[in-house]
């Protein structure tokens, strides 16, 4: 078996901690970063759904009362008039609801090309930095030693 002393120990516990602290917060912290910035194209996307339907339903209710100016006779109980305005508002509601299923369609695409990019990025930044450490640890080793010889008498 390897000898290793305490401080080589100590070091790879240390190691490992990096490893599994740094991959998890990355990984939590791109999520986080992801999620605020999906929240929000969804909200922009559903407010946009929602004019649509408004509009829809506005030009729905403008027609129905251009029909009803354009007769003298009273519509109020006109089944026919009051179905096409009904139609109209469910259509507009069809509308809103198939845009909002593309919201959340939209939403969850991104979040599924975003995933990859968050599991290679916390992957470089748990196990990139670990031989970088080792180096410096062993660069400042060399350092204490050749120090340490300069104060030896002879």
């Amino acid at each position: 078996m390897i000898e290793l002393n305490g401080w080589k120990r100590l070091g790879i516990l240390v190691s490992f901690a990096w490893i599994i602290g740094a991959g998890f917060y990355t990984v939590s912290s791109i999520q986080d970063n992801n999620g605020a910035v999906n929240v929000m194209i969804h909200r922009s996307c559903e407010n946009n759904a929602d004019t649509v339907r408004r509009e829809s339903a506005r030009r729905a209710y403008q027609y129905s009362n251009s029909q009803i100016a354009a007769s003298p006779r009273d519509f109020s109980h006109d089944a026919a008039i009051q179905q096409s305005l009904q139609d109209a508002i469910d259509a507009a509601e069809t509308v809103y609801g198939n845009s909002i299923e593309s919201c959340d369609s939209q939403m969850m695409d991104a979040v599924k090309a975003q995933t990859p990019a968050a599991d290679e990025t916390a992957a470089a930044v748990a196990l990139v930095p670990v031989p970088f450490g080792w180096a410096f640890a062993y660069l400042l080793l060399l350092l204490a030693r050749w120090v340490k010889r300069g104060f030896m008498p002879g």
